[in-house]
């Protein structure tokens, strides 16, 4: 953990990576959000939430969800112990 010129703590490099299987779903299976890639450069426990817009929330590294036809952006935010945070999107089709 870095302290910054003005005594606040940050991350050297937390980095947050959306990844799915497939870019384009059949509105009957489940998204499959995995965000295993993540990383902190110091080693902090991450916490992960996700957000695909219209109320679907989730938690967790990898993550199973419904979603209803149309385009959807999920966003994975990582959050490490002393609470930086990184984010990152994609865009998620279901058909």
């Amino acid at each position: 953990m870095a302290v910054d010129a003005h005594g606040s703590r940050q991350v050297l490099l937390l980095t947050c990576l959306v990844v799915t299987d497939y870019q384009e779903w059949d509105s009957l299976e489940n998204v499959v959000l995995d965000g295993r890639a993540s990383t902190d450069s110091d080693g902090d426990h991450l916490v992960y939430e996700w957000d695909c817009g219209n109320g679907v929330k989730a938690s967790g590294v990898i993550r199973a969800i419904s979603l209803a036809a149309g385009t959807h952006t999920c966003t994975l935010t990582a959050t490490d112990t002393y609470g930086a945070s990184s984010s990152d999107s994609a865009t998620v089709t279901v058909a």
